[in-house]
């Protein structure tokens, strides 16, 4: 409404971009893979699922990378790098990382498979990187993960 106070304006947006930042830090902290809340209209949800479904068909292949990404989605890189960008507030890389990752989580709950074995099967190709790389991203190691969402899945049951 006319007048409008200026600063209330400039409070009012930037209470909005927090509040997109915070979406997008749960995103990529959160251990599986919802983009319901980062994601607004159909043809952006259908753009990320394309994504998520390209990086999980070539999630063993660890010389996966971004040109062979940007090659798949028919993409060039700084086209598709301000999509995801804008998205998901994370690089190609960074993305395809999170989704690695979010994938590693599903497999360790999995009884039958060991730390390194989910390792090798999101693509890294030695197991201690993977779980540095794991702990830098979630906070933890993979096999405390392990046992927390184990010990909380068995409480549940």
């Amino acid at each position: 409404a006319k007048p409008f106070d200026i600063k209330v304006l400039i409070a009012q947006v930037d209470g909005l971009i927090l509040n997109r930042k915070r979406i997008l830090d749960n995103f990529r902290q959160e251990q599986i893979l919802d983009t319901g809340g980062i994601i607004n209209t159909d043809l952006d949800r259908q753009f990320i699922d394309r994504a998520v479904n390209i990086i999980e068909s070539h999630i063993a292949e660890t010389e996966f990378n971004i040109n062979e990404f940007n090659q798949a989605m028919n993409m060039s890189n700084s086209t598709l790098y301000r999509k995801i960008k804008g998205l998901t507030g994370m690089s190609p890389k960074e993305f395809i990382r999170n989704i690695r990752f979010k994938y590693a989580c599903r497999l360790l709950l999995e009884k039958s498979s060991s730390v390194a074995e989910v390792a090798y099967m999101v693509g890294f190709s030695d197991a201690k990187y993977f779980s540095i790389c794991f702990k830098k991203e979630f906070g933890m190691t993979p096999s405390r993960y392990i046992t927390l969402n184990r010990k909380e899945d068995n409480q549940n049951q």
